[in-house]
């Protein structure tokens, strides 16, 4: 079972490079979850830094390549980069370091994809209300690692 979850997740996933003006400016990871192959990777892996600005993934002498095992290398566009959101206990919004990028031109050979959603799911997950003592510690080790005293 392992070894297909490896096979699975090594087929999908790929490796990101970021070229302004003939420079390398960004690399890193990504995996394809669609069978069109979009991706998800990590927003500062596309514009090069944090914190994420507008201009860095809008800038049309950025190009986007991602390499899949047994594919050529193929030009990504940005769908979008980064999400921002207001968190009142914060002076500030707060960056999500996400980004889903599709490929330049449709493709006609499927994906290998690992399924993930973006949408948030339509009902909360359930959580027990039953509470559960802490399991594997005893009063004896934990006296050895935080002693009462004389």
């Amino acid at each position: 079972m392992y070894n297909q979850i490896y096979e699975a997740m090594k087929r999908s996933c790929g490796y990101v490079t970021i070229v302004l003006d003939g420079e390398t400016i960004s690399q890193g990871t990504c995996f394809a979850f669609t069978p069109d192959g979009e991706v998800i990777t990590a927003a500062h892996v596309v514009t090069g830094r944090m914190p994420i600005q507008v201009k860095d993934y809008t800038d049309p002498n950025a190009k986007i390549f991602i390499k899949f095992s047994g594919r050529p290398v193929l030009e990504y566009l940005v769908k979008f980069c980064s999400l921002e959101i207001c968190v009142e206990a914060f002076s500030e919004n707060v960056q999500l370091d996400i980004a889903v990028l599709a490929p330049k031109e449709t493709q006609s050979e499927v994906f290998s994809f690992l399924p993930a959603s973006l949408s948030p799911p339509s009902e909360p997950p359930r959580v027990s209300r039953r509470l559960q003592p802490l399991r594997g510690w005893s009063d004896e080790k934990t006296t050895e690692v935080f002693p009462r005293g004389p």
